[in-house]
């Protein structure tokens, strides 16, 4: 690695035994015209219909000023009905490469709003007319809207609990992340199957896969760059973050799945000079989804500044701890947040030691052997706990 990477982030460890080296999935290239649009950003709230679209067009035709149309169609994927429909006459001057378009698309139709019970997609069609040629962009999206009020995350003005998970980017049977959409429902299904709504991605943002599956059954997902590291103001790694969020946020940000967005996992140095106002700046250039600082907080003091974040993602407030043994025995910990005021959502709650099911070895096919299972495997068969071990 170019960048001083902490080798444990999981989009980049070794401690995981994958192999990401390389490029998965589609590889495509696209022959546009030479006006197109490069990117749309959408945006819904709870309280309109409208649908906001920031379109940027991209011109290759420096020497030439041109007049260009911009339609935009939010139809429902299954019935083939448009919801709403608006366009704008775009000029487009010599040398300009960039025109970001703001539009407002009116509904006129009834529409479901997108949460865990009604994972209801819908569709904006954007189209560009130039006289360079036509060139159209879909995207599927969610009406919906996610907010804090106080101590609760509101979706569609309605609280809701996290009932979540850990993915740590591990894929022992390929070394690196599946690319197909019927990988990750299946997992998003075993959730579902199990009452979880969340799943929060440790250390690594997945493919795009992950996001169809998760739009299509209503997971809640927070999403993190591949970032566990030191951090000070004017940084190489500052800078690496706002351009991986950036990137992040363009390649899925319309996805209604991606909820959530943290800087870090457990971020060390001077991050409290840096991570809040990252918060701060995309919550202003993308509002569609919370922001927190980071998962998880070993200082003294954690978690550290707040003002900044939506929500919180800690072990514990100072000394007042909000997970542990305790809360396996009936005991809550209310205390510990008496005098917090913002959503707080656990980190790795599920940190217990128990011995695994070692039938779980006979599965390990592909990639990665399943050496940590054969080491627990004899340990237990030492103590003489092998027979209750299933």
């Amino acid at each position: 690695m170019i960048l001083p990477y902490r080798p444990d982030a999981h989009g980049v460890s070794d401690a995981l035994g994958g192999t990401w080296n390389g490029i998965v999935g589609r590889i495509e290239l696209h022959a546009v015209p030479k006006v197109w649009i490069d990117h749309v950003q959408i945006e819904t709230t709870f309280h309109t219909l409208d649908v906001y679209a920031t379109v940027l067009i991209a011109s290759e035709e420096p020497k030439i000023a041109n007049e260009a149309q911009l339609n935009l169609t939010v139809i429902d994927p299954n019935t083939k009905k448009i919801m709403g429909a608006t366009s704008k006459n775009i000029s487009i001057k010599r040398d300009q490469r960039f025109v970001p378009v703001v539009a407002r698309i009116p509904i006129t139709k009834k529409v479901t709003y997108w949460d865990e019970f009604n994972p209801v997609l819908y569709e904006l069609v954007t189209t560009v007319h130039s006289s360079a040629g036509t060139h159209s962009l879909r995207r599927k999206f969610g009406f919906r809207e996610i907010k804090v009020e106080g101590r609760d995350i509101l979706l569609n003005n309605r609280p809701i609990f996290l009932r979540g998970t850990h993915h740590g980017g591990d894929f022992p049977l390929t070394g690196y992340p599946p690319t197909d959409v019927a990988y990750w429902r299946k997992i998003f299904h075993i959730c579902k199957k199990w009452g979880l709504n969340h799943v929060r991605f440790h250390s690594f943002c997945p493919p795009d896969a992950a996001f169809t599956a998760a739009d299509e059954l209503g997971i809640y997902l927070q999403i993190e760059p591949g970032m566990w590291n030191e951090f000070s103001p004017g940084s190489i790694m500052e800078g690496h973050l706002y351009v991986e969020t950036e990137r992040i946020l363009r390649a899925y940000g319309h996805h209604p799945s991606f909820v959530m967005f943290s800087a870090s996992n457990e971020p060390k140095g001077r991050w409290r000079n840096v991570l809040p106002l990252w918060a701060e700046h995309f919550r202003i250039l993308d509002p569609q989804r919370l922001y927190t600082p980071g998962t998880g907080f070993t200082e003294p003091d954690a978690p550290g500044p707040t003002e900044l974040s939506d929500y919180i993602v800690v072990q514990r407030f100072g000394r007042n701890r909000v997970r542990g043994p305790g809360g396996w025995f009936g005991i809550d910990y209310t205390r510990s947040i008496t005098n917090v005021f913002q959503p707080v959502v656990v980190h790795e709650l599920g940190q217990w030691c128990a011995y695994p099911s070692f039938n779980i070895i006979k599965k390990f096919t592909g990639y990665l052997r399943p050496s940590n299972y054969e080491i627990f495997r004899g340990s237990a068969q030492e103590a003489g706990l092998l027979p209750l071990a299933t």
